[in-house]
């Protein structure tokens, strides 16, 4: 669930009450396990590599935005 919620705020710019309330939490209890997940990030490899497939992935298969301009 903390790693769902980290992607939900990097790539589709959630805030953490859009995302407790769909996971039921407590706003406090995410934002610390949000955090908490960030920084295991930063130490693991691993974790790293396995994040970063997974934000490629979701990217990839993401609908492209178009912006209509008036010229």
């Amino acid at each position: 669930m903390t790693m769902v919620a980290y992607l939900a705020r990097v790539l589709a710019g959630q805030m953490v009450k859009e995302i407790t309330e769909h996971f039921e939490r407590s706003p406090m209890r995410m934002s610390q396990a949000i955090i908490e997940f960030e920084t295991e990030l930063r130490k693991d490899e691993s974790l790293r590599k396995l994040v970063g497939e997974l934000e490629k992935e979701l990217t990839q298969q993401a609908k492209k935005k178009y912006f209509i301009t008036i010229a």
